[in-house]
């Protein structure tokens, strides 16, 4: 009796050491990576197919004949840019532009967040009424009234500094909670009527452009002197994550909720370097995502946007479906 018990333990190890990445490799080399072997990671976009499970499946595409040339492995839609990521069942997945593919066992990593203030900023003494901030030689900001002090994080509290004409000045909020633009000597510059306010890197007629929601729900924005640029224009936050390049997608969708992309009834594409619209908003258009691919590791700032292929993700209904910068659209025959 005693043999059985030996062969059932040993089958039973041989299943544990048996990892995720085991099962993953000989499909993904198969379906996947030998299906694009031969072509350009540049021609390369993905495609989408539409089920009723609430995971997306997306495969690549070739973008000049239009075939699909993977099996829809991937769970989101990822490109080459310079490699491509995705996850595949409980692998986490990369495949180099050269198709050299990596793959491990999918794990959960925890970071813990350092909130402990930053000892080089110090609290100025307001008692003298003092409502201001102070910067060195090169404008980090080097302390602060402590009426502004609420959060361990001091970027909480004011924002960087930034300058207008020859003169710092930063965000803080005023004791009702409103967001202000101050200058070194604490000094309000611009009517409290917002509830968001922050300096941006943009610019209108070499004016720098600071973005506001007021308190009646307009966005858009406004410079020091006081011009309005594309003011009660936009439909939402304008630098979220997925607003890469210098684009921002605007939609009226509800950002937190479950089904967002439901209550999505118009949308468009803000291209935020020249403050005006790539793609004007209009009903029934959901515009959820941007993707890009590249030859070489780049960041997605507006500087970089000549070295990749900007794509824009379209939901229509439960299918989606990528068009570019010249709205030429990319759907799988």
């Amino acid at each position: 009796m005693a043999k059985p018990t030996y062969i059932i333990i040993f089958y039973f190890l041989a299943q544990l050491s048996f990892s995720q990445a085991d099962k993953c490799t000989p499909i993904l080399q198969k379906d996947f990576v030998a299906k694009i072997q031969g072509y350009n990671p540049m021609d390369l976009v993905p495609y989408n197919v539409v089920n009723d499970g609430w995971e997306e499946k997306w495969g690549l595409m070739d973008k000049k004949s239009k075939k699909k040339l993977t099996a829809p492995l991937m769970n989101y839609a990822a490109t080459f840019n310079p490699d491509v990521t995705f996850f595949y069942e409980e692998c986490d997945v990369r495949i180099s532009n050269s198709y050299q593919l990596y793959v491990k066992d999918l794990m959960i990593y925890s970071e813990d967040y350092d909130d402990s203030a930053d000892p080089k900023i110090q609290l100025l003494d307001s008692t003298n009424n003092f409502r201001g901030f102070e910067v060195d030689s090169i404008g980090n900001i080097t302390g602060y009234s402590k009426v502004y002090f609420k959060s361990r994080n001091h970027y909480w509290n004011i924002s960087k500094p930034f300058i207008h004409q020859n003169n710092y000045y930063a965000v803080v909020k005023n004791p009702n909670g409103l967001p202000i633009v101050i200058n070194t000597k604490g000094e309000s510059q611009l009517e409290p009527k917002y509830k968001q306010l922050r300096h941006t890197s943009y610019q209108k007629n070499k004016e720098d452009l600071l973005y506001v929601e007021d308190v009646t729900g307009n966005k858009g924005f406004i410079t020091m002197s006081g011009t309005k640029v594309l003011y009660g224009e936009l439909l939402k936050y304008p630098f979220y994550s997925n607003d890469i390049f210098g684009y921002s997608i605007q939609h009226d969708g509800i950002r937190g909720s479950g089904v967002y992309r439901d209550s999505i009834t118009k949308s468009g594409v803000l291209d935020l370097t020249k403050m005006e619209w790539h793609i004007k908003p209009v009903q029934h258009l959901k515009i959820v995502d941007m993707v890009y691919t590249s030859n070489k590791s780049i960041t997605s700032a507006p500087e970089n946007r000549h070295l990749a292929n900007i794509y824009f993700v379209i939901l229509n209904r439960k299918f989606q479906y990528l068009v570019d910068e010249k709205n030429i659209r990319f759907i799988a025959e």
